[in-house]
């Protein structure tokens, strides 16, 4: 399944892997330090960052994502995702 970069919603996706890992266990040890058990991913495209986000353990994560295409793209390509995705505008 593929999905179209729209810019008119301001969409730019990360796409570097190794930064997407790094990025993730920056987030990953706030979490920990800070005992954290919820995190909000607001736009997560094609889910760069959100398919490591989705494996830290015992960590409640949602995304908020207002692209339907994206959702529909998600959806087939993670399938633990599903019952995590809020379909709406953050910014409303």
């Amino acid at each position: 399944m593929q999905y179209t970069l729209k810019k008119s919603l301001g969409q730019h996706f990360l796409k570097d892997e190794n930064m997407c890992k790094k990025i993730t266990d920056v987030i990953q040890l706030a979490l920990h330090e800070n005992k954290l058990h919820h995190l909000l991913e607001v736009g997560p495209g094609a889910g760069a960052i959100t398919k490591y986000l989705l494996q830290i353990p015992n960590i409640n994560c949602k995304v908020v994502e207002l692209d339907e295409e994206k959702i529909n793209y998600l959806e087939a390509t993670y399938s633990n995702i599903q019952s995590k995705i809020i379909h709406q505008n953050f910014l409303e």
